[in-house]
């Protein structure tokens, strides 16, 4: 079934509400929490809005990133420096900023919002991304801390996109807009062709299933921003990425509400 709503104010459909998203429990409104929490100042103003709809409790749980590779997202502990995968197959991207592991919570959240149209689910866990993003460009190190110039959110073909009523990617992308005031690609970006799902191939069989799947019809910026809800094993970000390079894109980034660790 199709869901007919205006993407721009996705950010409101959370309503006011007294119970956790996860456990049900009543929550007074001064100790929910909406978004990543570092400390008291953020904590306060956090807690005014009015979206939020966390327990500190259930927040405490959630699967977020902390030490990984800055290059593939993938669990690293030596910092700035990619780690020995990605030195050895440097992926055609530069960064990777994903908000949580693709575990319980989160991957029951994604698969809710994606496939039942439970949308209200999607501005909580951009909200994390958001944070995540922030917390990198402000770093004050070799990584490159600039803003991309542009979204681009991994498109869908137009049946599935029909069939769902929403591509969602696209839908992070117009709340990171909202935030950022980064543009978001249009119709110059497509997937040419419907592919098979990924979820039941492996690794190679995924490449050789979205080779030549997407066309860029102009030239790219800079820097840019390749926006997808989960990334696996990195081969529909990396197909995308390698033909942006091609029109124009010097630094790419990879912005996902999650990352697997592996398939």
């Amino acid at each position: 079934m199709k869901a007919n709503f205006n993407p721009f104010k996705l950010i409101k459909l959370l309503e006011l509400s007294s119970d956790c998203l996860l456990c049900g429990c009543n929550v007074p409104f001064n100790q929910r929490v909406f978004g990543l929490l570092e400390n008291s100042k953020e904590q306060n103003k956090e807690q005014k809005n009015p979206n939020a709809k966390l327990c500190i409790a259930c927040h405490s749980h959630l699967p977020t990133t902390k030490q990984t590779c800055f290059v593939c997202g993938l669990p690293s502990t030596i910092g700035d420096i990619p780690c020995g995968t990605c030195l050895k197959n440097s992926p055609p991207f530069d960064k990777t900023i994903s908000a949580f592991h693709y575990q319980a919570p989160i991957n029951d959240f994604i698969t809710q919002y994606k496939y039942a149209g439970k949308l209200e689910l999607l501005p909580l866990m951009t909200d994390y991304l958001i944070h995540a993003i922030e917390r990198s460009l402000s770093l004050g190190s070799s990584i490159n801390t600039h803003k991309p110039d542009l979204l681009i959110p991994i498109p869908l073909h137009y049946k599935k996109r029909n069939k769902r009523g929403f591509n969602q990617s696209r839908l992070i992308a117009n709340i990171l807009f909202k935030h950022f005031n980064i543009p978001v690609s249009g119709n110059f970006i497509t997937r040419t062709r419907q592919t098979q799902s990924q979820a039941s191939l492996d690794a190679n069989q995924r490449k050789k299933n979205l080779k030549n799947a997407f066309e860029i019809k102009q030239t790219l910026p800079d820097r840019v921003a390749i926006i997808d809800d989960i990334v696996t094993t990195g081969a529909t970000v990396s197909e995308l990425a390698s033909l942006a390079l091609k029109h124009g894109a010097k630094h790419i980034e990879v912005w996902s509400l999650a990352r697997a660790y592996s398939i």
